[in-house]
């Protein structure tokens, strides 16, 4: 029996943590001696394999250092979630809905999180920094939904690799970040929302 799945990813769409991921960012570039890109760059266009992206702006270390400047840069993961996520998962799992996350974060990070909320028995995969096409194209081939499952991102790449998967893009552009909307529907995103209360659950 097919499940009817809600799709998520994490940081910056569940986990209030973009802050410190972009954090991580910079301090690549900055032990680089690169001028860091800005917050609205790294949204439009980061992607996995994350190497590529450093190395268009001229980063020369390879991935072992860029990846242990980025985990300094960060600092200790905080496990703060949106309230409006916290809602939504709330409100999918009374309607009967099966959400779930499918993140490049660590699955370590992920359940912390989760389990600070009484949340930590959704599911939750962790394709650790990874493209995350077939790990969503998996969860849609068990979804009644099937190409109407929905995968909520909040970065350009997720809707790329949610249409790649099948899936149905929506983003979430909360605060300014809603002036990115051109580049997110470009990308495929069938959606452009400001909260997840926006999202209706029948």
């Amino acid at each position: 029996m097919k499940e009817p799945f809600f799709l998520f990813d994490f940081d910056g769409t569940v986990g209030n943590s973009m802050r410190l991921v972009y954090q991580g960012v910079c301090n690549v570039f900055r032990n680089s001696r690169i001028i860091p890109p800005t917050l609205d760059d790294y949204i439009i266009h980061f992607a996995f394999p994350y190497l590529g992206y450093y190395q268009d702006r001229g980063v020369k270390a390879d991935e072992h250092q860029i990846l242990k400047w980025f985990k300094e840069g960060a600092g200790p993961f905080r496990i703060e979630l949106f309230q409006d996520a916290i809602n939504l998962l709330r409100r999918l799992e009374e309607a009967g809905y099966q959400p779930a996350i499918v993140t490049a974060n660590s699955e370590e990070n992920i359940q912390k999180s989760l389990r600070y909320h009484n949340l930590d028995h959704i599911e939750a995969y962790s394709i650790h920094a990874a493209d995350k096409t077939e790990c969503i194209r998996g969860l849609i081939e068990k979804s009644e939904f099937g190409a109407e499952t929905i995968y909520v991102g909040d970065v350009v790449s997720d809707m790329v690799q949610a249409k790649a998967a099948g899936a149905r893009p929506v983003a979430i552009l909360r605060n300014s970040f809603m002036s990115l909307a051109p580049h997110f529907f470009e990308a495929g995103a069938t959606d452009c929302i400001r909260t997840l209360d926006a999202i209706q659950v029948a």
